[in-house]
């Protein structure tokens, strides 16, 4: 996926039209966003079922 991206930023830079490659970097910034997002989320919430686990446990 992140090859294609990257191919087309290439080939996009390439171009004279600036206004696609704007356009890859915005929605390459929206989707870091929400993987950092959910990532931490994620982790926050697998890290409190580890922590309960590891207390029904006994541990």
């Amino acid at each position: 996926m992140f090859w294609k991206l990257y191919k087309k930023m290439q080939e996009q830079s390439k171009k004279e039209e600036g206004q696609g490659l704007a356009e890859v970097a915005l929605f390459l910034v929206l989707v870091v966003i929400v993987a950092v997002v959910v990532l931490g989320n994620l982790g926050t919430q697998i890290t409190t079922t580890f922590q309960s686990v590891v207390t029904a446990l006994g541990g």
